[in-house]
């Protein structure tokens, strides 16, 4: 279960494409995508690391383990550490020359947040490009609208949430930035 391509598949799906590009969101997802899915020169398979990811677990473990092979022989020994984040401060602040903080490892960005936020971007995707749409086109069928002027009061309305919308998430992400 890879939460982080879990999340990038559903950003690069209908609707939530069509969100993202409403909100202004969909470049930075292209951008991880191009970064994320180089093929690399070390990968025998020829997949980059989304790529790899998506081919399973088998084809997952033999990308990870090429490219930091090929680190460590780029890499003087002494000038890299391999660590991972589960190990916390210590080799980290040991390997830097500092004083390890008297803070706990900040834990962002675990499985379960990215899940959090691969739903709510889901479920904000259906409601302003299906069902606030489709509500407003129930309503002009129901209500039997027929001139242009009797739209423009909805699309506005559709409009400010969206804009409204997107200062949320720019807020959102500025505040997760600052933590």
């Amino acid at each position: 279960d890879n939460s982080i391509r879990k999340a990038h598949l559903t950003a690069a799906s209908w609707p939530s494409r069509w969100f993202l590009k409403l909100i202004g969101r969909h470049e930075s997802m292209q951008l991880v995508n191009q970064l994320s899915d180089v093929v690399p020169t070390c990968s025998s398979s020829g997949l980059g690391m989304f790529s790899a990811v998506g081919q399973g677990e088998e084809a997952a473990v033999k990308f990870f383990n090429e490219h930091v092979e090929e680190v460590k022989s780029i890499i003087p020994p002494e000038n890299l550490l391999v660590w991972e984040v589960k190990q916390g401060w210590g080799p980290l602040c040991n390997f830097l020359g500092v004083p390890v903080p008297d803070v706990p490892f900040p834990n962002v960005n675990d499985t379960a947040e990215i899940e959090s936020a691969r739903k709510k971007i889901k479920r904000l995707s259906y409601l302003f490009v299906v069902g606030i749409p489709g509500a407003i086109g129930a309503a002009a069928w129901y209500f039997n609208l027929r001139e242009p002027t009797q739209f423009m009061g909805i699309a506005a309305g559709y409009l400010l949430s969206l804009g409204l919308m997107k200062q949320v998430i720019f807020g959102f992400l500025h505040k997760q930035l600052q933590n």
